[in-house]
């Protein structure tokens, strides 16, 4: 996805059109809601040396609100990276040059028009199915992973992704998630290993 396919997203979606309100960088395009003025996003065009990318140049990115619960596992996708220039423990930067999968820039997006909505209609994102969803995504991916890394060896990599998913199972998310799962609110054909009773705990333990 980029700038311009996001922009059509957006306005297809939440019906929303980017301002400019930064004098000097027509680039920088941010969107907001209508009746707090808070954004929900913002595009913008980033030396590629300051995400710690090769090569020179810029990139376009858009910044977006995360739940913070969710931040370090989302991290950790490709083309997504701490919030440039923005608080870094509750935004995130998603590169708009097709390195991020179209759909989780969907989802990220909604999550973030969620987190900045007017407190009279906010919904708690991680109550909210569909953010749910992409966290079981997520989870399930770094459950496999855990489990290569111990075969392999990989214990830089292991460390990170037991401490990833030792918060989600201690936080409540792992509980909130399977107790939607036993009333079938998840699609049936959502992997969900990581929601078995007993196997994430074990494979903490090992």
């Amino acid at each position: 996805m980029d700038r311009k396919e996001l922009k059509e997203y957006i306005l297809n979606t939440f019906g929303v059109t980017p301002d400019t309100p930064f004098e000097g960088s027509p680039t920088h395009e941010v969107f907001r809601h209508s009746a707090n003025k808070k954004w929900f996003g913002l595009i913008l065009d980033v030396k590629r040396e300051k995400l710690g990318l090769c090569g020179e140049g810029f990139i376009d990115v858009v910044n977006l609100k995360c739940d913070k619960l969710m931040i370090g596992s989302v991290k950790m996708n490709k083309g997504v990276f701490s919030g440039y220039h923005m608080n870094k423990s509750s935004w995130i930067s998603v590169a708009l040059d097709g390195t991020a999968d179209n759909e989780l820039i969907k989802t990220l997006v909604g999550m973030s028009y969620e987190l900045t909505m007017p407190k009279i209609k906010k919904r708690k994102a991680s109550n909210d199915l569909e953010v749910a969803i992409l966290r079981v995504r997520e989870m399930e991916k770094h459950f496999d992973d855990l489990k290569k890394a111990v075969e392999t060896g990989d214990k830089t990599l292991e460390e990170s992704l037991r401490k990833i998913l030792t918060d989600y199972y201690e936080n409540g998310l792992w509980l909130s998630d399977y107790e939607r799962d036993e009333k079938g609110e998840f699609p049936q054909n959502l992997k969900r290993g990581v929601l078995s009773q007993d196997g994430l705990y074990n494979q903490l333990q090992t």
